[in-house]
């Protein structure tokens, strides 16, 4: 079993050469990890080398961790540089865009709901849903 170390010691630490030594499962991890600490160079450099962009890390794709984590570079490089699915549907039947409503991150919303087909069905429910929470 190889010895992978999966922190980053700074931001252009961890270049494309590196990357080739990991399996997909590692480089959808460490995407996963570039995402929510806002990585953007490390996850370029992952993202180039993902087979499949759209394939789950514990339950979410990268594109839905991007939406939870309100990152808009992430949200936009996933969708417009490396052809994430915008069309996502999440575990509770939310699409993306109506996931980032819901948890208020509109900047989001409006982002991918300019990249889905079927971005928000649902706005009356999920706003009354938020009013209700206050």
């Amino acid at each position: 079993m190889s010895n992978v170390n999966y922190s980053f010691k700074n931001k252009h630490d961890l270049i494309e050469a590196e990357v080739l030594k990991l399996t997909q499962s590692q480089r959808l991890a460490c995407a996963a990890y570039a995402i929510a600490t806002e990585q953007t160079p490390q996850l370029r450099a992952l993202l180039k080398q993902i087979d499949h962009i759209d394939v789950p890390v514990n339950g979410n794709t990268l594109l839905m961790l991007a939406v939870t984590a309100n990152n808009k570079v992430a949200t936009h490089m996933l969708i417009n540089e490396f052809g994430a699915d915008a069309n996502e549907i999440n575990q509770d039947g939310l699409t993306l865009a109506e996931y980032a409503l819901k948890i208020g991150h509109l900047d989001i919303c409006s982002l991918v709901s300019r990249h889905s087909n079927n971005a928000i069905r649902t706005v009356p429910s999920i706003t009354k849903q938020q009013s209700l929470k206050m």
